[in-house]
């Protein structure tokens, strides 16, 4: 008997934990996939933040508990009354099991979590379901398109998405301008970081975005106001437009090598403005550029740096532009359009530190892949007037060592001297017309433009010497008396 009772109560026992713990399992996970989700995840002060839910059950009441960075709770209304003792904000899902709640925020920045409890559950023993938002800074990364065909009026249609051939049209040596948004800081005149990176070069080794510029050196028409893409929350800046920035702080000199030519000589061989721009606030310091890897591999590398910077506002605006490399400098194989199909990235990261807000956009090579350097003009054309110089000293050259081939005609002059007096009552003279002068033939192969060789004719008026041998007095022997 007794035993029998102790196994019911073992039984009993064991039931009783199994329904505990498999009746919470069961309570938990009543919905069928249920979500939670916010309209974004980052918020500005006494922004409103619209919640929405999904896959829970129908005509059920659900708490929405958000819970504030400082670790209070407080009604959607933003009117301050925390909860408890005030009742959660509890909302009923409909025929799709799906309820929103516009939740009003105040000026307390953070992360804030959202969680869903049935009402039923007074104690919120059992999460449905969860997400996060943060009430805090908030960044945006706009790009120029420049036109494909390239804008004749050099302006930006500025882009959050990426840029390619079907929107943009870059050459090598030309800088793409980039406008950076950061809105809801809290206070005025604090001092804030965020770091700008850039893609050096892709895994071929090529180089991408060899170092950057001042935003308006290529689009000199860019409006930092204008493009396609939301305008920033400072404009319109007074002024005509383009109104430049308040204050343009230099970009120091990167020293990498990559492997023998340095960074540095490609931004003096391109010798533009380089500077970093900024409205409603003011840069104090950029530090020194870092690459990772730290001494160049052949392969992809990125280059780094910080800057810092004090808001005089709610909101700053830094404009800038990534210089594609050129081959013309680096070599050939080695710019910008000899990309092995990689995007070249601009990236903004790290905002006072923090890793949730960092911005990247990319260039597709298809936007460079077809172009031809525009500094290439230059060097092509110098080399093309040297040729005309080599035309001169051709005539000269080759006439001069003709004339002297002719002066040893001279010598047969003196040999018409030596004819024998005896001879003149016999002499018939019958040879003397086959004397002609053969050697002048030997001379008009001389080109007429040589002038001075004219003055070895007269030479050519001696007879030549081989005639006078026939001139022997043969017939003056017979005439002696007997």
């Amino acid at each position: 008997m007794f035993g029998n009772r102790l196994s019911r109560a073992i039984i009993t026992t064991s039931l009783i934990a199994f329904i505990a713990t498999f009746g919470v399992y069961y309570v938990a996970h009543l919905e069928t996939d249920p979500q939670v989700y916010t309209d974004a995840p980052l918020y500005l002060p006494f922004d409103n933040v619209h919640i929405t839910a999904t896959g829970m059950d129908t005509d059920v009441s659900y708490d929405v508990v958000v819970l504030r960075p400082d670790g209070s709770v407080a009604t959607a209304a933003g009117d301050g009354t925390f909860i408890p003792p005030a009742p959660y904000d509890a909302v009923i899902a409909d025929a799709n099991g799906e309820f929103a709640l516009d939740y009003l925020l105040e000026n307390i920045t953070g992360y804030y979590d959202v969680n869903i409890y049935r009402t039923s559950d007074t104690d919120h023993v059992n999460l449905i379901a969860m997400t996060t938002f943060e009430d805090a800074i908030i960044p945006n990364l706009d790009q120029c398109a420049n036109g494909s065909p390239a804008f004749a009026d050099r302006h930006c249609d500025w882009r959050n998405g990426d840029l390619n051939g079907s929107n943009s049209s870059y050459l090598e040596s030309q800088s793409i301008p980039f406008r950076y948004q950061l809105k809801g800081f809290p206070a005025n005149n604090v001092t804030h970081t965020v770091h700008i990176n850039y893609d050096f070069s892709g895994s071929s080794g090529a180089k991408g975005y060899d170092f950057l510029t001042k935003y308006n050196v290529t689009q000199t028409g860019a409006d930092v106001c204008s493009g396609s893409a939301a305008a920033p929350i400072l404009c319109p800046f007074p002024g005509t437009p383009p109104v430049q920035p308040t204050q343009c702080f230099n970009f120091p000199s990167d020293s990498f090598a990559a492997p023998a030519l340095t960074v540095a000589g490609a931004e003096a061989a391109n010798a533009q403005p380089r500077c970093l721009g900024i409205y409603g606030g003011t840069i104090t310091s950029i530090s020194p550029i870092v690459h990772s890897p730290a001494v160049w591999g052949g392969g992809a590398n990125t280059a780094d740096m910080l800057v810092t910077f004090v808001n005089s506002g709610s909101a700053v605006e830094f404009v800038w532009a990534g210089h594609l490399a050129y081959s013309g400098y680096w070599g050939v194989g080695q710019g910008a359009t000899s990309g092995s199909g990689g995007q070249l990235h601009m990236r903004t990261q790290k905002v006072d530190g923090a890793g949730n807000k960092n911005q990247d956009r990319s260039f597709q090579p298809s936007g460079i892949a077809t172009m031809t350097p525009t500094r290439t003009n230059t060097p092509m054309n110098t080399p093309t007037n040297t040729p005309t110089r080599t035309n001169t000293p051709v005539p000269t050259a080759t006439n001069t060592p003709v004339p002297p081939t002719n002066t040893p005609t001279r010598t047969n002059t003196p040999t018409n001297t030596a004819v024998p007096p005896t001879s003149t009552p016999t002499n018939s003279a019958t040879n003397t017309p086959t004397n002609t002068p053969v050697p002048t033939a030997t001379n008009t192969p001389v080109p007429p433009t040589n002038t001075p060789t004219r003055t070895n004719t007269p030479t050519n008026t001696a007879v030549p010497p081989t005639s006078t041998p026939t001139n022997t007095a043969t017939n003056t022997a017979t005439n002696t008396p007997v």
